[in-house]
């Protein structure tokens, strides 16, 4: 297997394994997603962008979210909290559920966690979806499992 053919696999594994971890998602969210290209950089970082693992962006009329292979966290996650991103973007920001999530986000918000309500929001959108989150955020407790159920029904 040459170079090309390795990268060729280890994309093709990537977008099965985004494929997978969309599906989990409930409908409303898998709805949005549907504009979105996903790309995955073979590296611990983002190509040109050494800080981030992960990103969501629009380039000319083309929706997109990038994810690396960090060693911290799993690509599942990192793509789980980019598309946590767009549902705060959506279904978050500017709705009276915002200020539910003011109130939770001062609570769960760690010391060493960098950002705002937003990163915040998307750790833990990411934590609940995940079939493995990291144990820095810990397992979703009742109150924010019980705040993502009442999302997953919002407008």
């Amino acid at each position: 297997m040459g170079t090309t053919d390795f990268k060729k696999f280890l994309n093709d594994s990537a977008s099965q394994e985004a494929k997978k971890t969309i599906n989990i998602l409930p409908s409303k969210y898998k709805n949005l997603l549907k504009d979105y290209i996903f790309k995955f950089d073979l590296g611990t970082t983002l190509k040109g962008d050494k800080e981030n693992v992960g990103v969501v962006q629009k380039i000319k009329d083309k929706k997109e979210i990038r994810v690396a292979s960090s060693w911290s966290f799993s690509r599942e996650f990192i793509l789980l909290h980019e598309i946590g991103h767009v549902i705060y973007a959506n279904f978050v920001a500017g709705k009276p559920i915002a200020k539910i999530w003011a109130k939770l986000s001062k609570k769960y918000k760690q010391k060493n966690e960098k950002g705002n309500e937003e990163e915040t929001f998307c750790h833990r959108f990411a934590a609940n979806y995940s079939q493995h989150p990291p144990t820095m955020f810990g397992k979703t407790t009742e109150d924010l499992a019980s705040f993502f159920k009442q999302l997953e029904k919002s407008n």
